[in-house]
């Protein structure tokens, strides 16, 4: 494949703000004993951030281009910054607390519909790790149901049932506390980059007939033929949206944990403008 200069430069400027985060999140260790939810929340996040985006890297580098999987990874990387976005919407901690016990309640409805198919079909080997028939799931979901009992006692809250299930209404309710800061606009709207990435990559993520589609080229009303692979223009578009999220997540993360340095930091955010006013010249 040959790539223009800019996309050249592109990758290799990606690769180096990831080769740059990963070496500033390994500075820091965190005692969970002694931080707030919030930042245990975030400190999970980034590992899944840091982990997706070079999986983009990866996925984007030539001899072959795989910008749909790509998209389906930043559609996933998009959701956790809306998610991120929520739980900071407030002063408290309260919407960071009901993320972390939405983990047990999304356990305990994995395990009753696994147990409830064991039922349903006893003659199968429906084994899941140490769960080997429906009564060993008991168990695991008493635990799951006392995590949560207990989270309620120790914090004095209401946690159980309080998530907003609701992406779309999770990434609104972000936007509205902007705009009590008077800070929202189009560039961190996240119901404007919902709509935007999430939704389109969505029907990738899900290939309904129109991420089906974005396998085939449709030469006339009879002819199809396969589109698998990237090209170019794919690879700077996909390039562009993950360096963008991914710098300002690093930001907010290296902020929050007190080790953001602005010139280190704005040196990758001038390469990103630099790049992104130069001609695609090969």
């Amino acid at each position: 494949m040959n790539l223009t200069h800019k996309q050249k430069e592109l990758l290799i400027a990606l690769k180096n703000v990831l080769v740059y985060g990963d070496t500033k999140l390994n500075t820091v260790g965190m005692d969970y004993t002694k931080v707030k939810a919030k930042k245990q929340v975030l400190f999970l996040m980034a590992g899944a951030i840091q982990s997706y985006s070079e999986a983009v890297l990866k996925l984007l580098e030539p001899p072959v281009v795989y910008d749909k999987a790509a998209e389906v990874i930043f559609r996933s990387m998009m959701e956790t910054i809306i998610n991120l976005n929520y739980i900071y919407s407030e002063k408290t901690q309260i919407k960071a607390l009901c993320f972390m016990i939405y983990s047990s309640e999304e356990k305990i409805d994995f395990a009753k519909k696994h147990q409830k198919f064991m039922l349903k079909r006893p003659q199968w080997q429906l084994a899941f790790g140490p769960n080997l028939k429906p009564a060993d799931w008991d168990e695991f979901i008493d635990n799951e149901n006392k995590t949560m009992v207990l989270a309620e006692k120790h914090f004095k809250k209401k946690l159980v049932n309080k998530f907003q299930r609701n992406l779309a209404k999770r990434a609104k309710e972000a936007d509205v506390y902007l705009e009590k800061k008077g800070k929202l606009k189009q560039g961190n709207s996240l119901e404007h980059q919902y709509f935007l990435y999430y939704k389109h990559f969505s029907q990738l993520a899900h290939l309904t007939m129109p991420g089906l589609e974005q396998f085939i080229n449709k030469k006339d009303n009879s002819k199809w033929t396969y589109v698998i692979d990237g090209n170019g223009d794919d690879l700077e578009r996909v390039c562009f949206v993950t360096f963008g999220l991914y710098l300002d997540f690093l930001r907010f993360f290296l902020k929050e944990y007190g080790i953001y340095n602005k010139e280190e930091w704005g040196n990758h955010l001038k390469e990103l403008k630099r790049i992104s006013r130069t001609t695609s010249e090969i």
